[in-house]
């Protein structure tokens, strides 16, 4: 009677380790802050360039925020996140990055110019003005100096 409980609890204890070393292994996740918290940069910021053209822009703004914790001077990701803002409706938000991108961005490029067009429609950056030509040596003081008007 011994030896069966002792076979009994060999062969109890012998099936629970097989049945255990025969589950799946857990798999990482391949979605949400834990999955973000592993991926690269440039993973971060393909997910989140597919979420935009998925118009998830909840999903968006969270990886492109966790891009931008990785690489905080990537002038597209500021641009990206601050179009994902606009969608979202956070004028104010929006606007502190795309003046971040004028700012920093390089002179010229698309996405400083688009920054500046969508900053001068929200009546947050007026427009440059011309240079003014140098006036000629001997009207310099007989010429009146009319203030430009005011941005409405």
């Amino acid at each position: 009677m011994i030896a069966r409980v002792a076979r009994f609890a060999v062969v109890l204890t012998l099936g629970t380790a097989l049945l255990a070393g025969c589950q799946k292994a857990p798999t990482p996740a391949t979605d949400g802050p834990a999955a973000a918290a592993l991926a690269s940069f440039e993973e971060l910021h393909a997910q989140a360039e597919a979420r935009v053209a998925e118009g998830d822009w909840t999903a968006a703004q969270l990886l492109l925020e966790e891009a931008l914790r990785r690489r905080p001077g990537d002038v597209h990701t500021r641009y990206l996140h601050a179009v994902v803002l606009t969608r979202l409706d956070l004028r104010d938000h929006a606007a502190e990055g795309f003046r971040w991108v004028v700012d920093n961005g390089a002179a010229g490029s698309v996405d400083v110019e688009q920054a500046r067009q969508w900053l001068m429609r929200a009546g947050v950056l007026q427009a440059p003005q011309p240079a003014a030509s140098p006036e000629p040596e001997g009207d310099a003081q007989r010429r009146v100096r009319v203030p430009a008007p005011r941005a409405r």
